[in-house]
């Protein structure tokens, strides 16, 4: 591999079906490279534990799942466009995200040999109900430098199996900045040291570069005349609020459904669409509903009409409305989250994005300062 500055190893999740790791993912090392560092996603870190497994713990609970596992159900239409949608965002990631590729222990050995720096990277990577230890970086040296940028634990509180872990591996970090207050809180009280709050990765780009991403190839005919759903959540409090928003204001719906593969009984339902697809279907929208934190971001960052469900009980432990607070907070929008047909209204009221936009550029200032001085230091 050849040096142009600093090799960078971006660890964190890239080519999931859910958009906003992809996105996340895209935007960082976009960002690094820009900055004029080598940055890199490697493949996989299952080498970190075995030549040949994963995690011990984990793949012995693979293991007892395919041996109990029921007979494969039939294959069927929509089975199909997730294959298709899948298909697309590894494509995107192979384009786009400089992945470096391990195949054998081998690779994963030259991989530690040619990454000067290590970063782990934004979306839930360090949330503890579904924590993997290589997301912490305890697989890399200690004579490496380790950053994290916009890493979030999702939820409000670590809980206390998982304190420990987490002291451990995070007190060997550099600098560290996260997604949410909650975990800039949490994490400096367990750390006792400085934890910056920063923006999610997306946000480190401008509305013009993820314009340059967008296709001319939407199997959208409505062109900026409808109304855009992306809900992760399993909820679907908020069908019917649509349907009656649709037949009152006469525009169709379009949903990109989620990786839990549940089709709304409302609108016409996308499951193949790829990266390009989904943002250009935001970008070309009247209005976006959501309860996705990354369709929240690309809503501000294209300047949508939007409203936001939110998507668990905020009494519900594994909770991950903080993230969404948050956001909403930042840019003076609370008002943007709905829980009823009647708070829909909100959609009559244009956004002052003249005032976001603002927000957003001096936050982008902070937070890319605070990326590239870690970065920099002790060089």
């Amino acid at each position: 591999m050849v040096k142009t500055n600093k090799n960078i190893c971006v660890a964190t999740w890239y080519n999931a079906l859910n958009y906003g790791t992809c996105l996340q993912s895209y935007a960082l090392v976009k960002v690094l490279i820009n900055n004029g560092y080598n940055a890199y996603i490697p493949e996989t870190l299952k080498y970190y534990y075995y030549d040949f497994m994963d995690h011990p713990i984990v793949s012995a609970k693979r293991i007892i799942e395919l041996i109990s596992k029921k007979p494969a159900k039939k294959f069927n239409k929509l089975d199909s466009e997730y294959q298709i949608r899948q298909k697309k965002i590894n494509d995107f990631a192979d384009k786009y995200n400089n992945i470096y590729k391990i195949k054998s222990y081998s690779d994963y050995k030259q991989l530690q040999k040619d990454s000067d720096i290590y970063i782990t990277g934004s979306d839930q990577i360090w949330n503890p109900y579904i924590i993997r230890e290589a997301f912490l970086l305890t697989f890399v040296k200690d004579n490496k430098k380790k950053v994290a940028y916009a890493s979030s634990i999702g939820v409000e509180k670590i809980p206390d199996f998982r304190r420990k872990l987490y002291k451990r591996a995070l007190s060997k970090f550099y600098e560290i900045g996260v997604r949410e207050k909650s975990a800039q809180k949490e994490l400096s009280e367990l750390l006792n040291k400085d934890i910056t709050n920063v923006l999610d990765p997306t946000y480190l780009l401008a509305k013009e570069d993820w314009e340059n991403i967008l296709t001319n190839n939407l199997p959208i005919e409505e062109n900026k005349n409808y109304i855009f759903c992306y809900f992760v959540g399993e909820n679907q409090d908020w069908v019917d609020d649509i349907k009656k928003l649709s037949h009152k204001i006469e525009l169709p719906v379009h949903i990109v459904t989620s990786e839990a593969r549940i089709v709304p009984n409302v609108g016409v339902a996308h499951a193949d669409f790829g990266v390009e697809e989904f943002l250009t279907a935001i970008h070309n929208a009247k209005y976006v509903i959501t309860d996705s934190f990354h369709a929240i971001a690309f809503s501000v960052i294209f300047n949508k009409n939007f409203a936001v469900y939110k998507r668990f009980k905020d009494t519900d432990k594994s909770s991950q409305n903080s993230r969404i607070y948050d956001i909403l907070n930042l840019f003076g929008l609370e008002n943007r989250l709905v829980s009823s047909y009647e708070d829909l209204k909100i959609l009559n009221i244009p956004v002052e994005y003249e005032k976001v936009n603002n927000i957003i550029k001096q936050e982008r200032e902070k937070s890319l300062n605070f990326l590239l001085e870690a970065l920099k230091e002790n060089e």
